[in-house]
């Protein structure tokens, strides 16, 4: 299940090769910031990372990311960078989904 359903709208990444069938989502802390993740449902994981380490996180269908500071991260998928809507401020709270290309349209939802 896809986190925090009342917030909204997620915006949404599909991966960008077709000839991967999962998805390899690569983090890189430019800043410290405190991230969720989840995984094809299993069970979100809280953390913080700090400038200058890396993440790398894979997964068959989806990923559900919130960034507690999304301007001191980048975002790759599948070796392909994300351009990342602007976040606003310092410290910005963002959520991103991001689906396989054989993923169902999204996440199920609660």
């Amino acid at each position: 299940k896809p986190p925090h359903p009342e917030r909204g709208c997620f915006p949404e990444f599909p991966a960008q090769s077709a000839a991967d069938a999962g998805l390899r989502v690569r983090l890189e802390f430019l800043q410290d910031c405190w991230l969720e993740t989840q995984v094809d449902g299993a069970p979100r994981i809280a953390e913080l990372r700090f400038q200058g380490s890396s993440l790398e996180i894979q997964a068959e269908r989806w990923v559900v990311l919130t960034l507690g500071n999304s301007k001191g991260v980048g975002v790759e998928v599948n070796g392909v960078a994300l351009a990342l809507p602007p976040a606003g401020r310092d410290g910005s709270v963002r959520d991103l989904r991001i689906l396989a290309p054989s993923a169902p349209a999204s996440p199920p939802t609660t």
